[in-house]
Order: structure tokens, then sequence, then C-alpha cells
């Protein structure tokens, strides 16, 4: 029977043959050289999808801190207290009252709110997201958010997309809130007037992956309460068409309303008729 030649491997030009515990560093030296290059491969294919996702969730953190604080300071605050408007005898306003203890109550309920329900998702205790159980004895409180993405994401092929194990990718996530009122005053129509109270909130969400940060504030603006103010109607008004003043009708008094009233009743068809002049 024919049998091959035993392939001998040597160390040098001197022939010198490479013993069994040197071919096995050897191997085990293209091996680890291969799987590290394999990862790196893997990992700049992957990490678009990893940055869309951590994108994704600063979005998902900022808008449902956002939520939760608005929702459940409304619980608590009384709007009708926000502000006062006080008239004088007649009926006409007099002066427009901010209550600044209602607006600090409103001001603390919603940045307690927030940071309650960032404290909730860094103890794992919202429902609806994936998280992963850490324990955060560090001095910076995190959030821990757990994915999986298929191998075949590495692939860049549409149809390899989702075949494959899945490789699991974990984010940390770090959250502050920011709030603070505003109030914008607008003039409408003739000497009348417009005032919203609003509230500014930002949520800074970062997400924190190997060897980078991607951070993408939520900011988002609530109206917590809009108040009307009409104006007196001036004697003279000039708009903005370039017109000369356009003069205001006065209301009549008293007296003339008392005296064409007394003429209505005197009044005859025959006053109607013309005068004989002969």
């Amino acid at each position: 029977m024919f049998k091959l030649p035993k392939k001998k491997y040597y160390l040098n030009r001197n022939k010198q043959e490479l013993t069994f515990p040197q071919r096995l560093f050897i191997s085990f030296i293209l091996f680890i050289g291969l799987t590290f290059l394999s990862f790196i491969i893997v990992e700049k294919s992957i990490r678009p999808t990893i940055e869309e996702i951590a994108l994704m969730e600063t979005q998902k953190i900022g808008t449902s801190v956002i939520n939760f604080a608005v929702t459940e300071t409304l619980k608590d605050v009384d709007m009708n207290n926000v502000h006062e408007v006080l008239y004088d005898d007649n009926g006409k306003v007099q002066s427009y009252n901010f209550n600044p203890q209602q607006y600090n109550q409103i001001l603390s309920k919603t940045i307690t709110n927030a940071q309650t329900y960032i404290a909730m998702m860094e103890a794992d205790e919202i429902p609806n997201m994936q998280f992963v159980n850490r324990d955060n004895n560090d001095s910076v409180p995190e959030i821990g958010l757990l994915y999986s993405i298929p191998l075949g994401h590495a692939t860049g092929n549409a149809f390899l997309a989702n075949l494959g194990p899945k490789i699991p990718i974990e984010l940390t996530a770090i959250a502050d809130v920011d709030i603070d009122f505003r109030k914008d005053i607008q003039t409408t129509g003739i000497n009348n007037t417009m005032i919203i109270i609003a509230l500014d909130l930002k949520v800074n969400a970062k997400i924190i992956i190997p060897f980078t940060t991607l951070e993408n504030p939520v900011v988002t603006t609530i109206p917590f309460a809009m108040t009307f103010i009409p104006g007196e109607v001036p004697q003279y008004y000039s708009g903005s068409g370039g017109g000369g003043m356009i003069p205001a009708l006065p209301s009549p008094s008293n007296e003339q309303n008392e005296q064409n009233g007394e003429e209505l009743e005197n009044f005859t068809p025959n006053d109607l008729l013309p005068n004989d002049t002969n």
C-alpha cells in the first residue's frame, strides 16, 4: 500500500525539526490572532447598529421621564391657583398676579417625579424596558440596558441579518433632568394680552458603549397656564396699513338715551309728511 511521506517542519534553515510544544505554541498564537481579528471585524460591522439602538434609547428614556413627571405633577397640583386676576369696581382688570408658592411647588414636584422615574429605571422597576440586573453601588447611578443582536448583522447582508447566534449587548445609560419656567406674553387684537406660562424640560440622557459615549438630549415645552386679558378699546386706533387715525364712535350718554326715548314715544306717522308751507 502506498504511503505518503511524513512531512516535517523545521525551525530554521539548518533543518532543526520543530518539537511538539513549539508546534502547539505557534498554533495557539495563530488561533489567538485570528480570533482577535474576527472580533474586530464583527465589532466594526455591528457598531452602527449599536449606535442606532443607543440613540433610540436616549429618546425613549427622555420621553418616558418627561411624560411621567408631567402626568404625576398635574395630579397633585391645582392649576387654578397658579395666577390671580384682580378687578376694579367697574369689572375691569386691575392687576395680574403670579403665585410664587404655586410655581415653586410645581417646579419641585416635577423635578422630584422626574428623579423618581430615573431611580425606578436604575432599580430595574420599569416593566416595559429590558434591564440588566446589577448592583449600583457606584457614586454615579447607572441604568443598565440589555439587547441581543444576531451575528448575521456582521455580514452586512439584509438576507442574513437575522441569522446566527445572538450577541448580547449591554448598554449603560446615565440621565439627569433640567426644568425651568418660561413666561410668554403676546399681544392679540386691540389692547388684548395673552399670557402663557410654560415649563421647559430637558432630559440629558447619555448611553455609554465601549470606547465612546452618545448623548441625545430631549427638550420639550409644556404649557401649564394660559390667560387672556382683554383691554379697553381706545378712542383712536392707528392700524398698520399706513392709513390715518381711525376714530372710534363714542357711546351715547344716559341723557342722550333718555332724550331719544322720549322722541320715539311722541313720534307719529304724520311727522313723516312734508310740512304745509301755504
